[in-house]
């Protein structure tokens, strides 16, 4: 099966995914289409249920590819892991809000608002296609379908 990062690659887009999780490692073949693949995890934490990446980080290395990138057409798959229990947000976010979870949400928030500034500072926001999805939220953005696939093949 191809993927949308395979049929993008081969229409000249850079393609680049960088995952916040062990879920997503490329051991699963989830690199399939991916000129560049970030699934390290070397600095992760570890305390968790699974390894992962704070959202902080792969922002970081959202913003450098996107700045190396300026010129080209792209795709870049960017996930996040943070709003996953057990909830413990960053500072200044930690103390912000009286449920921990709020506090990953709003993280995460002020994570893609930094994608979004640099994407509007490279004058690409205009252009941007962008999907933002939460497989554990779905059933609130569209409440009569049973999953996410249902909605997504549709699409």
């Amino acid at each position: 099966m191809l993927t949308l990062a395979e049929i993008l690659q081969a229409r000249g887009y850079a393609t680049c995914a960088i995952v916040s999780s062990v879920v997503l490692d490329s051991k699963f073949a989830m690199d399939q289409g991916f000129d560049v693949y970030d699934d390290s995890l070397a600095d992760a934490v570890h305390n968790r249920a699974t390894a992962q990446r704070p959202g902080g980080e792969t922002t970081e290395k959202a913003l450098e590819w996107l700045t190396a990138n300026a010129d080209r057409k792209k795709f870049l798959f960017l996930h996040y892991y943070d709003p996953h229990g057990p909830y413990s947000p960053p500072a200044p976010f930690a103390g912000r809000f009286e449920d921990p979870y709020d506090g990953e949400i709003a993280f995460t928030d002020h994570c893609i608002g930094r994608v979004l500034d640099r994407l509007d500072a490279l004058g690409l926001l205009e252009e941007a296609l962008i999907v933002a999805a939460d497989p554990a939220r779905v059933q609130a953005i569209v409440p009569h379908e049973p999953s996410l696939e249902a909605v997504l093949t549709r699409l």
